[in-house]
């Protein structure tokens, strides 16, 4: 399985080694476009869910992910994540866990507060074993954390926009 790098809103990305699909992986994945056509600074405030485009996006990524074995699907409790989730989860026999830990990371908030619960989270759920990939749906500050904790960094040409998938072995993770 080979993917690519989109460049367009209108899509999604997925950031992969090629070859992606024969190991154990972590899928941190920023939630899909959110209607908000007031343009709100929108951080935990409740009622923003997916877009039109959104829902378009999940569904795709669902049908990209068909052929990933995911033992399972994790994400923040806001409604845009967690309407992510499920849409990509589809038809899938495995959980979907709703986990604070992956909840927005609010402006004030200290740093090091919410790169712990990241951290935490992350040695909570990822396992070495093989093929065992596990996706968690969150956004775009948890994302940071969670690479920086890992002391992975992206590039300055890539942005994590909303349906933006990152791919990290999972062995990277458990030896971090």
């Amino acid at each position: 399985m080979s993917h690519h790098i989109s460049a367009t809103l209108e899509e999604y990305s997925i950031w992969a080694p090629s070859g992606t699909g024969d190991g154990s992986y972590l899928l941190l994945m920023r939630h899909c476009d959110v209607h908000n056509p007031n343009g709100v600074v929108y951080e935990k405030l409740p009622g923003f869910g997916l877009s039109a485009l959104g829902h378009s996006q999940a569904k795709q990524l669902g049908r990209e992910l068909a052929d990933v074995s995911l033992e399972a699907v994790y994400s923040g409790p806001l409604e845009r994540a967690v309407q992510t989730a499920t849409l990509i989860k589809g038809q899938r026999d495995i959980p979907l866990v709703i986990d604070d830990a992956l909840d927005e990371v609010e402006s004030g908030e200290l740093a090091h507060t919410s790169a712990s619960r990241v951290q935490d989270f992350l040695h909570r759920v990822t396992d070495p074993r093989p093929s065992h990939s596990i996706l968690v749906v969150t956004h775009r500050a948890v994302i940071h954390e969670a690479l920086q904790g890992l002391g992975l960094t992206l590039d300055e040409q890539k942005q994590v926009y909303p349906a933006t998938i990152v791919w990290i072995p999972l062995e990277r993770v458990t030896d971090g």
